[in-house]
Formats: C-alpha cells, structure tokens, sequence
C-alpha cells in the first residue's frame, strides 16, 4: 500500500482535475457530473474504461470504489484503507478552493 500512497502523492490528481474543469463543457456538454463505478460482474468493455479512467485519474485502480467527478466537486466512495490514500488530495483541494 506503501508504493501506491507514494504514486498517489507524486501524481498529479488534483492538475488533471484541473484540466477536466478547463475542458469540462467541451467534453461533457450538459452533464453535472460523472460516475466511475467499479464492482463485480461486469462487462469487459465497461471495465477497459473503468480501469483506464481510474488510471488517469489517479494512477492505480480503485478497485469495489464509486468515484463521481463535477467540476468543484470529487467524491470517492471505497474503503477506510483505500480512502487514506486521497488524504493528501483532500488537504490540497481545501487549500485550492474545492471540495473533496
């Protein structure tokens, strides 16, 4: 867990969130929000993008979480353990103005 909290922490989470808000209206005209869900059961093709969304995002799969992205907003719904990997990210959004 050691290793991921370290690409965690070299990663930067919070300027390719940064990016999505400059460029939101052009990739998702009319949508709020977006749901990256990741469980059991399902289909190959949802878990590519699942898995490749994840990836950019954060640099590692957050595997049995639910993740939504807005524009002033990110949610991350998984475990205890998985979620003190985003505590720096929390510190730092609050410090930019936006919510974690």
């Amino acid at each position: 867990m050691d290793e991921i909290r370290q690409e965690v922490l070299n990663h930067s989470t919070l300027d390719r969130w940064a990016f999505l808000e400059t460029q939101w209206d052009s990739f998702f005209p009319n949508v709020d929000a977006v749901l990256i869900r990741d469980g059991l059961d399902e289909e190959d093709i949802i878990k590519l993008k699942t898995t490749a969304a994840q990836f950019w995002m954060f640099r590692f799969e957050c595997i049995n979480s639910i993740i939504l992205i807005s524009k002033n907003q990110l949610v991350i719904f998984s475990s205890r353990e998985k979620l003190d990997l985003f505590s720096h990210l929390v510190e730092t959004a609050k410090l930019k103005g936006k919510q974690c």
